[in-house]
């Protein structure tokens, strides 16, 4: 759970996904718990970290969620 947290709020930090104080904030509040049951402050973390990533899907930072939609209704479709 510790390195599963770790390794994805260092891919949000490192590709511009959260803030640094975000980052920061997550490392706190996330730090040594449990993926299944978080705290109260690392839901509060997680909560901000997801307000700040707008509209972008984690998986594919070059696009955004409505233009991977239309490109995966595009390949369906075909």
């Amino acid at each position: 759970d510790y390195h599963d947290y770790i390794g994805t709020f260092e891919y949000w930090w490192t590709h511009g996904l959260v803030s640094d104080s975000t980052y920061r904030m997550l490392r706190i509040a996330c730090n040594f718990g449990s993926s299944l049951h978080p705290s109260v402050q690392c839901m509060q973390a997680l909560r901000v970290a997801t307000v700040e990533q707008g509209n972008i899907d984690p998986y594919s930072v070059l696009l955004m969620k409505t233009e991977l939609a239309s490109i995966s209704n595009t390949y369906i479709t075909s």
